[in-house]
């Protein structure tokens, strides 16, 4: 019997499955800069150190050549990303049935600020987010951790998740 729904932030609660982040520093900094934000983020890898928690978000707006970066986290959230219109009705109806447990691979202020943000930190019994650990999706330690926060077996715990590659090594 299912007791705890691990459920993912990007594609799942949020629309965007990627978030728009390349297109958000490339309106910010001009459109010429796109081809060396994607190398840093993605081929230099500073996106996911600091969805690992290597990089803070202050250093990773910095880097990339935006000061402030509160206001640049805040502005991005704000205006960037999208709450999916399913996520809260199935959280009314679900989450007094089930436990909640967010599992994301996110930089940690942001995900505390999005939760807070879209009032969702209600459905949530515990929220395990990549930035804060030393681990992320699909790396099987964060699904243990995940189990042990839940309280309960692995059998009694769904993987909701938009990406085959977790739900590949969720199950394994």
């Amino acid at each position: 019997m299912i007791k705890t729904l691990f459920v993912d932030m990007y594609g799942v609660i949020i629309e965007e499955g990627r978030g728009n982040f390349i297109t958000y520093c490339a309106d910010q900094l001009g459109e010429d800069q796109r081809e060396r934000l994607e190398r840093q983020l993605f081929t230099e890898r500073l996106f996911v150190k600091a969805t690992h928690g290597e990089v803070t978000s202050e250093d990773l707006f910095k880097e990339i050549g935006l000061d402030d970066p509160e206001y640049h986290m805040k502005n991005y959230i704000d205006n960037y990303i999208t709450l999916d219109p399913g996520f809260v009705p199935f959280a009314e109806k679900y989450s007094g049935k089930y436990n909640f447990i967010l599992l994301s691979n996110d930089i940690g202020v942001w995900s505390e600020y999005l939760t807070e943000h879209y009032d969702l930190n209600r459905y949530f019994k515990a929220k395990i987010v990549s930035g804060d650990l030393d681990c992320r999706k699909p790396q099987k330690k964060m699904y243990r951790m995940a189990i042990t926060a839940s309280w309960n077996e692995v059998d009694e715990c769904l993987l909701i998740d938009n990406t085959a590659r977790n739900l590949r090594s969720a199950r394994e």
